[in-house]
């Protein structure tokens, strides 16, 4: 496991339901969570800034999504940001980033922090323990 105590979560796209209400149940599995509005043009340095993990809910539109995962790539390889995508349309399962993590929507709460703390420790290997 990782060492850090508290893990926190960039949640993409500010408008979506379904991402406010992932963010009411990550925060109850002991999830720090910020809501990053999604990227029009060049977002500021400091979006993810102290984020370990990038989340896509499943409602934020794809093109819209490709778009932000563009506009935040160059501070994501810098810090080491994974992405993980939560998706219930088969074809969203084809991202031009080739490091983003896809996960089947529905899924349960606990099968979602799994699926968080794998591509963390995937993601930070020399923190694992």
């Amino acid at each position: 496991m990782r060492e850090k105590e508290t893990t926190t979560l960039a949640i993409l796209g500010t408008d979506t339901a379904v991402g406010w209400a992932i963010s009411l149940l990550l925060r109850e599995e002991g999830y720090e969570i910020r809501m990053v509005e999604a990227a029009r043009e060049s977002p500021p340095d400091d979006l993810i800034e102290g984020v370990d993990l990038l989340l896509i809910p499943p409602d934020f539109a794809h093109r819209r999504c490709e778009e932000s995962l563009a506009a935040l790539r160059e501070k994501r390889e810098r810090i080491g940001v994974p992405v993980l995508s939560l998706t219930a349309v088969k074809e969203e399962l084809l991202y031009e980033e080739e490091e983003v993590r896809v996960v089947p929507w529905p899924i349960n709460i606990e099968e979602l922090a799994r699926e968080i703390e794998d591509a963390l420790n995937t993601t930070h290997p020399a923190e694992l323990s």
